[in-house]
């Protein structure tokens, strides 16, 4: 897992009421990630999950279960909005 840095609070999406904590990581590189959705990605290019753990290259994602990388990726907006509904 990246070096945790802190717990941000950041508003909820689409207008709704509140406020949710963020893992924000440190990359290997050195740059700041906040892991505010399903996959965060630093500008380095490495990807890291919600929890702050650093995902494999995407040119391996979906090998086991031939899911693509776009496929992962869509589910990021889906599982925002789950999170933020206290899922």
């Amino acid at each position: 897992m990246a070096e945790f840095i802190r717990y941000e609070e950041v508003s909820r999406s689409g207008g709704r009421a509140g406020k949710r904590r963020v893992k924000v990581v440190r990359c290997d590189c050195g740059e700041e990630v906040w892991c505010e959705s399903f996959t965060n990605t630093c500008e380095c290019g490495a990807d890291f999950n919600a929890s702050g753990s650093k995902l494999a290259d995407r040119s391996v994602w979906g090998e086991e279960t031939g899911e693509s990388a776009s496929d992962v990726l869509v589910s990021d907006e889906r599982l925002l909005h789950l999170l933020e509904d206290g899922w």
